[in-house]
C-alpha cells in the first residue's frame, strides 16, 4: 500500500486504519519489520497507527460521517483522536469539528470537551452545553506572602466549602492538558469525598470505641477518610462490622475512598492499581456499579 498521509483525509485515514489492522494481526517481528520499511519517521508512524485504533471504532455509516468533519491534516486529526469515540462521533454530528480546524483549535476543543469545568471561561459552553456563572474572586496583596504549602491547604479547605454549596473552586487561567488534568482529578477527588461524608457521617465516627480510635490514633472522622485505605477499612471492620460483612454494609463508602485514591496519588502505579480495585469491586457487585453511575452521572461527571 502507498501510504500517502499529507495528501486527503481519505489518504490520511486509509493509511492509519491499515497501520492500525496491521498492528493487531501481524507478530510483533513482523510489524517492526513492516514499520522499518516505511520511509515515515518513527514520531509521524506513531499518531497515524492512534488515529487508525480510533477509526476504525467507527461503524461505516458513523466513520462517513466523522471523515467529512476532519482537516486535511494528520497532527490535527491527531489530536482529535484523543477523544472518546463516542465524543468524537457526537463532535462531528454537531459540526463542532470542521475542515478548517488548526491544531492548535483542536486542542483548545479537546480540553474543553475532556475537562469542561476546568478550561470553560465564565459564561461559554463547555462539553455539549455546560454553562457555568463567576460568583468571586480571590486576590492576594502584594504585601500577604502566601507559601505554597499554605496556597494548597487554603485551596483545599475552600474545596471542602465550596462542595458543601454545591459550587467550584477554579485554578487562575488553567491552559495546559496536564495542568487541566490535575485540576479534573481534584475535583474528582474533592465530589467523591462529598459522597464519603453522606455515606459515613460524623455522628458515626464517635459511636465507635474511644479505645478503637486511640488504638489507630484517630481523632476526628476527617482524620479517618484521610487514613491509608488498610487503616480505613481495619478501623471500619473492628467497629464491629466484622471482614465478611465489610463489603455488604460499607461497599459505599469503600468506593468513595478508593475513587478518592485513585484520584489523588501521583503514583501512576498506584492509581492503575486503585482503578483495577474498582473495576473489580464493580463487577462483583451490581448494585454498588448502579450507584457508581449514578451519582457520577447526578455529579455532571458523565451524561
Amino acid at each position: 500500500m502507498d501510504y500517502q498521509y499529507t495528501g486527503s483525509v481519505k489518504n490520511i485515514v486509509d493509511a492509519s486504519i491499515d497501520i492500525s489492522k496491521k498492528a493487531s494481526t501481524f507478530t510483533e517481528s513482523e510489524f517492526n519489520y513492516f514499520k522499518n520499511q516505511l520511509d515515515i519517521s518513527p514520531k509521524i508512524f506513531s499518531k497515524l497507527k492512534v488515529i487508525g485504533d480510533r477509526l476504525k471504532q467507527f461503524s461505516g455509516d458513523e466513520l462517513e460521517v466523522v471523515l467529512n468533519q476532519l482537516p486535511q491534516s494528520y497532527s490535527t486529526i491527531h489530536v482529535l483522536c484523543s477523544l472518546t469515540e463516542k465524543d468524537m462521533f457526537t463532535a462531528a454530528q454537531r459540526g463542532l469539528i470542521s475542515p478548517s480546524m488548526s491544531v492548535r483549535n483542536a486542542r483548545s476543543f479537546v480540553n474543553q470537551i475532556k475537562y469542561p469545568t476546568q478550561s470553560t471561561p465564565d459564561g461559554e459552553k463547555g462539553k455539549w452545553g455546560y454553562k457555568q456563572q463567576h460568583l468571586f474572586n480571590i486576590v492576594r496583596p502584594e504585601n500577604t506572602q502566601l507559601s505554597e504549602e499554605v496556597v494548597n491547604q487554603l485551596q483545599n479547605e475552600l474545596r471542602k466549602i465550596c462542595t458543601e454549596y454545591g459550587v467550584k473552586i477554579q485554578t487562575a487561567n488553567p491552559s495546559d492538558a496536564t495542568t487541566l488534568r490535575q485540576l479534573s482529578r481534584e475535583e474528582k477527588a474533592s465530589f467523591w469525598r462529598s459522597i464519603l461524608k453522606k455515606e459515613i457521617p460524623e455522628k458515626w465516627f464517635f459511636t465507635t470505641s474511644n479505645l478503637l480510635r486511640d488504638e489507630y490514633d484517630l481523632c476526628t472522622i476527617d482524620e479517618l477518610f484521610d487514613a491509608p485505605i488498610k487503616t480505613f477499612t481495619g478501623f471500619i471492620i473492628r467497629n464491629g462490622v466484622g471482614k465478611a460483612n465489610f463489603k455488604k454494609e460499607y461497599g459505599k463508602p469503600y468506593l468513595a475512598k478508593l475513587q478518592i485514591l485513585s484520584e489523588v496519588t501521583d503514583d501512576i502505579g498506584q492509581r492503575y492499581n486503585y482503578r483495577k480495585r474498582i473495576d473489580q469491586l464493580l463487577n462483583e457487585d451490581p448494585e454498588l456499579k448502579f450507584f457508581n453511575d449514578y451519582v457520577l452521572r447526578e455529579g455532571g461527571f458523565t451524561s
